[in-house]
């Protein structure tokens, strides 16, 4: 069930199997699977896939792909037609269109990736990909997109990710959702520098904040609500780690009513007696 080729490197059509502690170089794709469950693929390096460094597809479910490293491929991860699979702590460096690009596939996790220098968009959700959780993934270095969902591509969550530098020559949107793509749900996601835009909305109700709750937030503020966004230039008079006015996407294609900012609880408080200190020592200001 698994062979070696000349253009691939593995190619697997199985259930409950494992691909692990394999080194590939300029084949079409490193591992190729296709109409299975349950593998699990690891430990795998990848150099120069022309077509992708992991290819998943054909109805395949309950895969996972963990502590894989891929680097200058066209694709890094591909998912065709797979369902309620893990993409998880993967190095992708490098790849020339996407680092996981996912084609109608449903119910799957892609978290704790490192993904940098990708030459068009990190992730690519490109047709009718849904229900799929992006969570605690940096992604740095992109050339023109970090996220892009196209095509009836709805109800995702995309959260609590570090998403920064897109900073190519055809650098675009930390995140772009097209049209037609509806009810995914953003938030608590750092949103560093972009050298063009940071966000458009093209879809239908797509929330950019969940209810302001306590807890957490990505940048360390007691409360989840929205995202960071580097170049908000709003202001927080009660401290509470929210900015005091909404975040606006790019041409006002959608809003972020909660968006974070540094929190400084005991930032500006008026001090009422002032004593002389005359000895060395650690002394609190009490608010």
């Amino acid at each position: 069930l698994i062979r070696r080729q000349r253009q691939m490197c593995i190619r697997d059509r199985s259930h409950n199997g494992e691909a692990y502690n394999n080194t590939c170089a300029n084949n079409k794709a490193c591992i190729d699977a296709y109409t299975s469950t349950g593998i699990s693929i690891f430990n795998n390096t990848d150099t120069g896939s022309t077509e992708a460094g992991i290819f998943i597809k054909s109805g395949s479910t309950n895969i996972t792909v963990f502590d894989n490293k891929m680097t200058s491929s066209y694709i890094g991860v591909r998912f065709v037609e797979t369902n309620q699979s893990t993409i998880r702590n993967n190095t992708i460096i490098s790849s020339s269109i996407s680092a996981i690009y996912f084609d109608t596939s449903f119910y799957n996790n892609i978290t704790q990736n490192t993904i940098t220098d990708t030459g068009t968009a990190s992730i690519y959700f490109k047709t009718t990909s849904s229900f799929n959780k992006i969570f605690n993934n940096t992604i740095l270095g992109s050339d023109t997109y970090g996220v892009v969902l196209e095509t009836d591509s709805n109800s995702n969550r995309i959260y609590s990710n570090n998403i920064s530098d897109t900073n190519g020559t055809s650098a675009q949107f930390h995140i772009e959702i097209r049209t037609g793509c509806n009810n995914n749900e953003i938030y608590n996601n750092y949103f560093g520098y972009s050298a063009n835009q940071y966000a458009q909305d093209l879809g239908t109700n797509n929330t950019w904040k969940i209810t302001k709750t306590l807890g957490t937030n990505i940048i360390g503020g007691p409360y989840l609500g929205g995202n960071y966004w580097a170049n908000y230039d709003g202001l927080d008079s009660n401290r509470d780690g929210i900015g005091d006015t909404q975040y606006a996407l790019y041409l006002d294609s959608n809003y972020d009513y909660l968006p974070l900012v540094p929190y400084y609880p005991h930032e500006g408080f008026n001090i009422s007696k002032c004593d002389e200190i005359n000895n060395s020592g650690i002394y609190t200001l009490i608010d």
